[in-house]
């Protein structure tokens, strides 16, 4: 999976921020952290650490990023 399916946008009086994560899936066990919720947050932390740097001035400008970072349909 390379890509991210929750994204939070926040609005600035200078523009807008990003934040992304990756939902866990609807069979995982309740009340279990796992390897794969693990590598999930992870990965989020990092992708989320490289986008606090980031302030997009539009909302087009979110909106292009959320695409290039969603998962893609098949």
């Amino acid at each position: 999976m390379s890509g991210f399916d929750l994204f939070t946008i926040r609005q600035w009086r200078e523009g807008y921020t990003l934040q992304v994560k990756t939902a866990r899936p609807t069979n995982a066990p309740r009340y279990k952290h796992t390897e794969a919720d693990r590598r999930r947050d992870v990965r989020s932390a990092k992708k989320n650490m490289e986008l606090a740097g980031k302030l997009f001035p539009t909302i087009e400008d979110v909106m292009v990023e959320i695409k290039k970072l969603e998962i893609p349909n098949e």
